[in-house]
């Protein structure tokens, strides 16, 4: 199946990134592990037979079944990963728990869950990387109970020595996906934005180069890269590896109303009420949740042009245009959007 298929996307938004957005972000022990930032890999020893914790907490204090925790819970469509990681050649593995009323809890990864380079680890909690350069996780399922103040990702050394690791950013959120795929017509493109051509006064055309492209994300590897140190070794990545910047121009059309705004009336509600249970809850159904949580693709996401393949294509984006919503027959509208790689 080729590689640049576009079919059935995904959005994944990053709950982090609109939590300090919208002023709920407390404090970090590492705060640059949690900007989306993969390109700023930095250097971490894990001592041998340990954990190293890395905190994001919120200033919520809601408590269980509170907006914020009802954000963070893993209830159906949520993921986290790691962008830029050498774990494979240090034999790490890394998990998330929450801070809860009680303690932490993990949630729970078994055999059912999606890996896109990775495993299952010791418990069920960890994530065995089978690669070096990222590894998204998307839970089946969990026993965690979040009261949303805390969301702590876990870095483990099962090994008898210190390991020293690579690590670039941490992404934790949800993923959205349209009900139907991209309209056929889709364009892809290429743009070497970095490289201008002009003209000299003898007629010759000239290139000036500012940029070539996306950074690496550490260990010597290009971004969205997966290896093994044994290929490291003998191959050196850079000389391929800068390319343009990818951007998608697409189309999504015929989507039912229900699946494409909030269900509330109020457009400015981010949760529903629900009168049989007395209680608020998350829309997490609608397309609508994926463009708050980003202000309308202003915020990078990560997206995935064709989510149904085994290994799927991803990019850190922002949308480029101004989203608008075309009323195509009763109830159902289309849209044009167009996704620009960002780094």
């Amino acid at each position: 199946m080729a590689r640049r298929s576009v079919g059935k996307p995904r959005f994944y938004a990053d709950v982090l990134q609109y939590i300090k957005t919208i002023g709920k972000y407390e404090s970090s022990s590492d705060p640059e592990l949690f900007n989306l930032n993969p390109s700023n890999n930095k250097d971490y020893t894990i001592p041998a037979n340990s954990t190293e914790l890395y905190n994001f907490n919120t200033n919520s204090e809601d408590g269980t079944g509170g907006s914020m925790a009802q954000l963070l819970s893993i209830d159906g469509n949520m993921y986290y990963g790691i962008l830029g990681h050498n774990f494979y050649d240090s034999n790490i593995s890394f998990g998330v728990k929450y801070k809860t009323d009680t303690g932490n809890t993990s949630p729970l990864i078994d055999s059912s869950s999606t890996f896109y380079n990775g495993s299952s680890g010791s418990s069920n909690i960890y994530t065995k990387p089978t690669y070096n350069g990222y590894s998204i996780v998307i839970p089946s399922s969990s026993s965690a109970d979040a009261n949303g103040q805390r969301i702590r990702l876990q870095v483990k050394n099962d090994e008898p020595e210190d390991k020293d690791v690579k690590l670039g950013a941490f992404t934790f959120g949800r993923y959205y996906e349209p009900e139907h795929s991209f309209d056929l017509q889709a364009s892809i493109i290429d743009d070497y934005d970095g490289v201008k051509l002009s003209n000299t006064l003898g007629g010759s055309t000239i290139s000036n180069i500012t940029n070539l492209g996306q950074p690496e994300w550490g260990s010597g590897l290009p971004a969205w890269t997966l290896a093994k140190d044994e290929t490291i070794d003998s191959y050196d990545y850079s000389v391929g590896a800068k390319r343009g910047r990818r951007q998608w121009q697409v189309g999504l059309s015929y989507l039912s109303d229900d699946k494409l705004f909030h269900k509330h009336t109020n457009h400015n509600e981010f949760y529903n009420y629900d009168e049989d249970i007395d209680s608020y809850t998350i829309d997490t159904d609608s397309m609508a949740g994926f463009f708050k949580l980003t202000l309308n693709g202003k915020l990078p996401f990560m997206f995935s042009p064709d989510s149904s393949l085994t290994n799927p294509e991803f990019a850190l984006c922002r949308i480029t245009n101004k989203p608008s919503f075309k009323q195509v027959a009763n109830n159902l509208f289309s849209t044009s959007l167009v996704l620009t790689e960002t780094w």
